[in-house]
């Protein structure tokens, strides 16, 4: 792992369910983030100590809220410049971001249509795109 942080990783991808996912914050650099399969994900904390993201794409995760994302936008003053994609996650507490305007593109793929399209509405974004999924 001590060999990666010499990299200039611009992309990292995790299909795997880690216990930890603090290692993306060595990654200075990165700019693209996708996190699937893992219901049990306690945070994204790792996003705190990141300013370069661009874009963040979850894939059947679980969370509680995004208090982190929150925390990387206002920290680092980006405004409307990043992108964010929701599939298939269930996340209790989505309030935090409300009133944020650094989420420019916003992608939700899932979940009941009518309670999920409600609740994301209240986000700002420049872009907004809802899916359902067929069986």
């Amino acid at each position: 792992m001590e060999k990666l942080k010499s990299f200039h990783v611009k992309g990292c991808y995790v299909f795997t369910p880690l216990e930890s996912y603090d290692f993306i914050a060595d990654f200075k650099e990165v700019e693209d983030i996708s996190i699937a399969n893992n219901p049990n994900m306690k945070n994204l904390s790792f996003l705190k100590k990141l300013s370069e993201w661009i874009m963040l794409s979850l894939h059947n995760v679980n969370l509680d809220n995004l208090d982190d994302i929150r925390f990387s936008l206002d920290e680092n003053e980006r405004f409307a410049d990043t992108g964010l994609s929701i599939f298939n996650c269930k996340i209790k507490d989505i309030s935090t971001l409300y009133g944020s305007r650094g989420i420019y593109e916003l992608v939700v793929i899932g979940g009941d249509p009518k309670t999920e399209r409600e609740r994301w509405r209240k986000l700002y974004s420049s872009y907004k795109h809802f899916y359902e999924l067929k069986e």
